[in-house]
């Protein structure tokens, strides 16, 4: 599928307002013009070559010597760190860290079952008993044998509201078996988890290292802390971020780094911004990590299988990557000459562009990856689910506020692009994206305001 010729012209446009996002355009050999190449050279090269130079001056400037790039978001982004640390002859190692909140969380929540609840508990893009007790981990026998033992009247694969889900944990809460079966199964987890971080060296206190991942809550360094404390490892983890809608605390806060827009920050940003779609481009060929397994003396991930489409999908832009880093420094002989906040503002309206305003060619070819709340990949959504003609009228900006209020009966048809989704859908585009703006808008503001008012 081909790009729009006045669609390439404008991200070039935006791209040449800045030397250092300029430079690879010089020396670019002729790019194919169908959307992934296109927007491989023109939005992703250059949104993540800017982030990882933020990433690797954080780094020098705190004397950070290693750095840990957690999968799967932050896959794609070690191998540009490694390169560019190579070509500069940079004293910082990167490696690359097998886990998910899955693998990370599970095997700590018999510490704190409430915790866990929060966790397995959480709004989705698809609520019901199956994918929350898919959380847990546990077998397909013991989740049956769960639900059939839960005081609720939700039926396995029934819709769950969001106004709702505090009924169902507080259901669990008081299922026996539920904690009786989850309790065993996160206390078998821990002895490999932490036996994993050991080997991976995040137990050397005379190191001093920092991980590096897209970002959200920033819960994945709070669990790092809760681990290294169980291993009686008396450190706190820094991180280096995309970006942070919250954290689970502000007592640690300047322990979290962020490029792109913090819990009290970057509104515009946030607005025009789509961390699924972020999260469905800058991933990994291997599946989710599951947990751990120790085979003879070494530890080893244990992880999913991932589509052949999702593989050849991330090769091709691992590749791209990889011939764009060449270009990005090439003539420059510090991190220093590449002003990252400047480079900001360029990425900004590039992204802008991409994801809240997609032309019909991005949101046909990037609104069909692959996208699950599930630990397995079943293949089956897409991130830009489909909208029928009563999802977007569900999907308005009043009949949303009534409905996440409790105000309005049913539950609205989540996305993990809703432009995308938008624009597929087609009819009034302008109008819907508009919609959209100002229901982010708002849910971002509050969420803004909530986080200033905090205490802790």
């Amino acid at each position: 599928m081909k790009m729009n010729n006045k669609r390439i012209e404008k991200y070039k446009r935006y791209l040449s307002e800045n030397q250092n996002l300029a430079r690879p355009l010089k020396h670019m050999e002729m790019v194919k013009d169908d959307v992934l190449e296109t927007s491989g050279w023109y939005v992703f090269a250059p949104t993540m070559h800017m982030f990882i130079v933020w990433v690797l001056q954080q780094a020098m400037d705190k004397k950070v010597k290693r750095l840990y790039f957690l999968a799967r978001d932050a896959y794609l982004m070690v191998k540009t760190a490694e390169k560019i640390c190579q070509e500069l002859k940079l004293p910082i190692e990167c490696r690359y860290f097998y886990c998910s909140r899955f693998s990370l969380r599970t095997p700590l929540f018999h510490y704190n079952m409430e915790q866990a609840l929060d966790y397995i508990c959480a709004n989705g893009l698809v609520m019901n008993l199956e994918v929350i007790l898919e959380r847990t981990g546990l077998s397909k026998e013991q989740q049956e044998e769960v639900i059939h033992n839960l005081k609720t009247d939700f039926k396995p694969g029934e819709d769950i509201p969001f106004s709702r889900l505090k009924e169902v944990r507080e259901s669990l809460r008081e299922c026996e078996l539920f904690i009786s079966y989850f309790t065993e199964y996160s206390k078998g987890l821990t002895p490999n988890l932490l036996g994993y971080l050991n080997q991976e060296g995040l137990l050397e206190e005379d190191t001093s290292y920092a991980v590096v991942d897209s970002g959200w809550v920033g819960s994945t360094q709070k669990t790092f802390n809760e681990a290294l404390r169980h291993c009686g490892v008396a450190r706190e983890v820094k991180g280096f971020y995309w970006g942070l809608y919250d954290l689970p605390t502000k007592r640690n806060q300047k322990d979290y780094y962020t490029y792109y827009f913090g819990p009290g920050d970057g509104l515009k940003e946030k607005v025009h911004f789509s961390s699924s779609l972020f999260e469905a481009i800058f991933s990994a060929p291997h599946g989710t990590t599951t947990g751990y397994e120790k085979i003879g003396e070494e530890y080893k991930p244990i992880y999913s299988v991932s589509p052949k489409k999702k593989v050849d999908f991330i090769q091709r832009i691992e590749d791209i990557l990889a011939q764009y880093t060449d270009l990005f420094i090439m003539d420059v002989e510090s991190l220093d000459e590449i002003d990252v906040l400047e480079g900001k503002k360029i990425i900004y309206k590039m992204l802008k562009l991409f994801m809240a305003e997609p032309s019909m060619e991005e949101a046909d070819y990037f609104g069909n990856l692959i996208f699950s709340d599930y630990i397995e990949e079943d293949g089956t959504q897409s991130i830009a689910a489909k909208f029928t003609a009563e999802d977007m009228k569900k999907y308005q900006l009043i009949p949303r506020v009534l409905t996440m209020l409790g105000l309005k009966q049913g539950r609205i048809k989540e996305s993990g692009w809703p432009e995308g989704s938008i624009v597929l859908f087609g009819g009034r585009i302008k109008y819907n994206l508009l919609q959209s703006v100002l229901y982010k808008r708002l849910s971002y503001t509050r969420m803004m305001m909530l986080w200033k008012s905090r205490k802790d």
